[in-house]
């Protein structure tokens, strides 16, 4: 079985069956680390949670897709797209979200399925091809830039680093490395480009093998190259939107904060934003859907090391993880949803 979503000429397939993978994952998790008892531990913190702090942190955790939002339109605003409104941008995060988070592909399915959107809008596909690389590297930077604040965090908070982050960190640098390597390798060079934008004519457009369509490509390459050479050109205009998605990541960090005081424990705000920054990185170099498994059981490491006994330590995880996680699988596929019925009728009006 499967959930299938037409845009333009093809339809994106989600595999409803493999959903049942990360549910899996996440009992295999419970299942390794703790007993019967210890989950009974559990099922009494949840009874005593208190719930005006669960709503702060679900409202933190709204927050965070406010801020993706804004570093969409900074994008947006650098480049001179008019095609989203606030909320348009909001729905459309919530849906990207969704896809990248079912289909294994480092995020690249949520930005395809947006590509697409933006085509239909009136937006050309060089320039939102350079919005979407330009989050890609907004992201990847302001991750890299959290991620050694953290380890400098437990550095002072331990005086050592352990050998599994010290792995993880590297396999993170090495996958930073592939993934630039990658980019310039696919868009480095206009004419060495021209062959593989035929392959993403393609994936935008579902169109078959082996149809080419020249003019369209050298439209692309040419948009694409004139946005590229300007942003060469101003470096600077990339610190706001990076600087808010740092800022994203600190509320993920927040909304952890504010789930440990739900259930009666105050923790420092950087073991939250710890244990959110190891568990992503855990997740990136596991190439799971949404870092499942990975994401959880280096959560739950994490605050065991920093003395969470392991009871708080996963009933924490599985909310953190409700929030984060399972809650954007309805939300973004009604929002996928919407966004496509928004967008055909912004077509018809064009």
């Amino acid at each position: 079985m499967s959930i299938t979503t037409p845009f333009t000429n093809g339809r994106i397939k989600i595999p409803v069956k493999k959903l049942f993978l990360p549910m899996l994952f996440l009992l295999a998790v419970v299942a390794v680390f703790f007993k019967f008892s210890e989950l009974r531990e559990i099922g009494r913190l949840f009874t005593q949670t208190k719930w005006y702090w669960l709503v702060v942190a679900f409202v933190l955790q709204v927050l965070t897709s406010v801020f993706q939002t804004t570093v969409y339109l900074d994008i947006f605003n650098i480049l001179e797209i008019k095609a989203f409104k606030f909320w348009q941008m909001f729905n459309a995060t919530l849906a990207m979200t969704f896809l990248n988070y079912t289909i294994p592909s480092l995020g690249f399915a949520g930005n395809i399925l947006f590509i697409r959107n933006m085509r239909r809008r009136g937006v050309s596909e060089g320039t939102a091809l350079m919005s979407v690389i330009m989050e890609f590297i907004c992201f990847y930077a302001a991750f890299a830039l959290l991620v050694f604040l953290c380890f400098v965090y437990l550095f002072l908070k331990l005086g050592q680093i352990g050998a599994t982050q010290k792995i993880a960190a590297a396999s993170f640098i090495l996958i930073l490395c592939l993934l630039g390597w990658a980019i310039y390798f696919f868009l480095g060079n206009k004419k060495r480009a021209r062959k593989r934008m035929q392959w993403l004519a393609e994936k935008i457009d579902m169109a078959e093998n082996g149809v080419r369509e020249e003019k369209r490509i050298q439209e692309l390459l040419t948009d694409f190259y004139a946005d590229f050479d300007w942003l060469k050109k101003n470096k600077k205009t990339m610190i706001r939107p990076t600087a808010v998605q740092l800022v994203r990541f600190l509320f993920e960090g927040f909304t952890i904060f504010f789930i440990f005081l739900a259930f009666g424990k105050l923790t420092p705000i950087g073991l939250g934003v710890v244990a959110f920054a190891l568990g992503r990185l855990f997740a990136t170099v596991s190439f799971l859907p949404g870092g499942i498994g990975a994401f959880e059981g280096a959560m739950v490491l994490i605050f065991n090391s920093l003395g969470i006994h392991l009871e708080m330590a996963l009933a924490v995880m599985l909310l953190y993880r409700f929030f984060s996680y399972w809650l954007y699988f309805p939300l973004g596929f009604v929002a996928m949803r919407r966004m496509e019925k928004e967008t055909e009728k912004v077509a018809e009006d064009l």
